[in-house]
């Protein structure tokens, strides 16, 4: 998939200077974490497949428990860096005429380094506490998609959406929420100042650039 740009950013070695949205901060050996563009809160990271998926429900077992240790990983850092209070979202776009809100056909999570919970403006969709990460795979046997949001590590919810959904709709509630509500779009509002302070606080404290996770083993 060279036309996609998540597909094309492990193998492209961005520099700082030319492109700081896509400088790689963490890899294992099936994702990697990148800052987010649309930086609109310092630390905004996001978690993406090397894979081309459209979501993250079609991981096998294996690679939910890979991607539950870099979710690990980079939420440990990010409290390192911003204090404790983290949310993540994922906008499941199983479907090309369903996409959930995401604006990119490739999987990747959002993690935030705030507790900001919107999930009294998804009470209108269906949903479903999970009780681990892997509980998504049923989102792939449709497939349907699906919101998936932790207004806090641990506290796992899916949603199920249908075609109504906006684009970068999780994006729109989170800023409305930190009451900066017109800096939902990346594409108006790259916030590339905020992305160059991110990395140099992030490169200060943990200086081995693109440092890899160990591999995950199953026991």
């Amino acid at each position: 998939m060279t036309e996609c740009l998540f597909c094309q950013i492990p193998t492209s070695r961005s520099s700082i200077e030319e492109h700081p949205e896509n400088v790689i901060l963490l890899e294992s050996s099936n994702f990697y974490v990148k800052p987010a563009l649309g930086h609109f809160l310092e630390g905004y990271c996001l978690v993406v497949s090397k894979e081309h998926l459209r979501t993250m429900a079609e991981l096998e077992l294996e690679g939910f428990a890979e991607l539950k240790e870099v979710l690990r990983e980079v939420r440990c850092r990010l409290s390192r860096l911003y204090g404790e209070e983290l949310c993540t979202f994922e906008h499941g776009a199983a479907c090309p005429s369903n996409r959930a809100g995401a604006c990119i056909d490739h999987a990747h999570v959002h993690v935030l380094p705030t507790n900001c919970d919107v999930s009294e403006h998804l009470a209108a969709f269906q949903y479903r506490r999970l009780s681990a990460l892997h509980d998504l795979r049923v989102f792939d046997e449709g497939p349907q998609s699906y919101i998936y949001y932790e207004p806090e590590p641990g506290q796992m919810m899916a949603y199920t959406c249908d075609e109504r959904v906006p684009s970068q709709f999780m994006r729109r509630l989170i800023c409305e929420q930190l009451g900066n509500k017109m800096a939902w779009d990346w594409r108006v509002a790259p916030y590339s100042n905020k992305i160059d302070d991110f990395l140099a606080k992030w490169t200060a404290l943990f200086p081995t650039q693109r440092s890899e996770i160990p591999e995950y083993v199953p026991s």
